[in-house]
């Protein structure tokens, strides 16, 4: 059976916890294609977790993917999908009390760091375009100024929705 469910990325505990959900009514999940579709199969209902990695920038320290290793290990947990493209990396966590927020801090730290590179890049791609619209270059209504206000508006459109996710996760920190 084939769910379409929406998500932020900074909301992964919503969707992981619709995951944990489906498989207390005997769905588990198989596969997830392009983050939002999700195919179950009928199976035993088992209370369960589900956490979502994320592998957006190369972490440098890969504390995340360390803690994550750490916990397979001590908690029964595999690997539902996230080998092929298009699939998100979601781990099923057998236990259901397992404690996961050491994992979800360094996840979050992640999530973090990554946003701020999504935002400086989407920062580079708006500001020449913003430097040439200043300067009075973008007022001739050719292919090349409408090719560079597409890629402004979408920069744009990219630097407002990273904005939103790191102040929801710097807001969820607080809470």
């Amino acid at each position: 059976m084939w769910k379409f469910k929406f998500y932020h990325q900074w909301q992964y505990e919503k969707a992981e916890q619709y995951l944990s959900d489906m498989e207390t009514q005997g769905y588990r999940l198989e596969k997830v294609v392009c983050s939002f579709f999700m195919k179950f199969k009928k199976a035993q209902p088992k209370a369960t977790q589900y956490y979502f990695f994320y592998s957006f920038i190369k972490d440098l320290d890969q504390k995340h993917f360390h803690i994550l290793q750490e916990l397979k290990s001590k908690f029964s947990g595999n690997l539902v999908c996230g080998k092929r493209l298009f699939e998100s990396t979601v781990y099923r966590i057998c236990d259901a009390d397992a404690d996961l927020r050491e994992l979800r801090t360094a996840r979050d730290r992640y999530l973090k760091r990554a946003f701020c590179l999504k935002i400086l890049i989407a920062t580079l791609f708006l500001l020449p375009c913003a430097l040439l619209w200043g300067f009075g270059q973008l007022t001739q209504m050719d292919f090349g100024s409408m090719l560079l206000i597409c890629i402004a508006g979408i920069s744009a459109l990219v630097l407002i929705y990273y904005l939103v996710g790191l102040l929801a996760l710097k807001r969820k920190k607080k809470l």
